[in-house]
């Protein structure tokens, strides 16, 4: 699960990170395009570990933006999930 916000993955075994570390991940939509986050681990449990994003360049929040609008179907909901975004 990606948003703006971070991200919700499925806990790889063995999981060895830290939860005092930054993570950089990579969601690669084609072999040449990806999106770019710095995050940080908030949560590990029930076999998932959340993150929260800490930095995302412009590049990528275009990218994800539009991912998001795809899934989303409707321009006018994407607004009003990034006006509450920036609200929090």
């Amino acid at each position: 699960d990606l948003s703006l916000k971070g991200l919700l993955v499925e806990k790889p075994e063995p999981w060895l990170g830290n939860r005092e570390h930054h993570f950089c991940v990579d969601v690669h939509l084609t072999p040449e395009v990806a999106i770019k986050m710095d995050v940080l681990l908030t949560h590990d449990d029930h076999g998932q570990l959340g993150f929260v994003c800490k930095h995302i360049s412009l590049e990528s929040i275009e990218r994800l933006r539009r991912l998001i609008e795809l899934n989303l179907g409707d321009p006018q909901e994407l607004e009003r999930e990034l006006g509450a975004l920036i609200e929090v």
